[in-house]
């Protein structure tokens, strides 16, 4: 069975925001947020729901791309789509599911010595050359 996810590519003017997470596959490494699509829910209002309940956002998500992930777990294989988008409201996020968030500039991004987990460093890279989804600046 595959498990859908869903990730949120979040800019403001000092860069894209990436947290690291409590637990999960991601845990205590640096990823774009999100989560898992309840049964019969739309992704759109999945993305939205994360990031509103982890870190008080209001998001209006513009789908990018989508990522099949069939090695990652042992037990599961992950489709995980990934969301642009203009946020509304600062951070405050959940200390029992974000132990730290951060707007990392570009070329951060891009510096090999910067780890970002479960492949999402490849999407970034590729949503940056393609030009970052202007609707995600805000």
């Amino acid at each position: 069975m595959v498990e859908l996810g869903v990730r949120a590519i979040i800019r403001n003017s000092t860069g894209i925001l990436l947290v690291k997470s409590v637990r999960g596959l991601k845990q205590g490494t640096w990823s774009l947020h999100g989560g898992k699509v309840n049964f019969k829910e739309r992704p759109e209002d999945a993305i939205k729901r994360e990031i509103k309940e982890e870190l008080s956002l209001e998001f209006d998500p513009v789908f990018v791309t989508y990522k099949e992930d069939l090695d990652l777990s042992p037990s599961q294989d992950y489709l995980t789509l990934f969301f642009a988008g203009k946020v509304i409201g600062e951070v405050r996020y959940k200390p029992d599911e974000i132990k730290e968030y951060k707007y990392f500039p570009l070329y951060e991004i891009r510096s090999s010595s910067l780890e970002i987990s479960l492949g999402h460093k490849d999407i970034l890279l590729a949503q940056i050359e393609g030009n970052l989804d202007k609707s995600s600046t805000g």
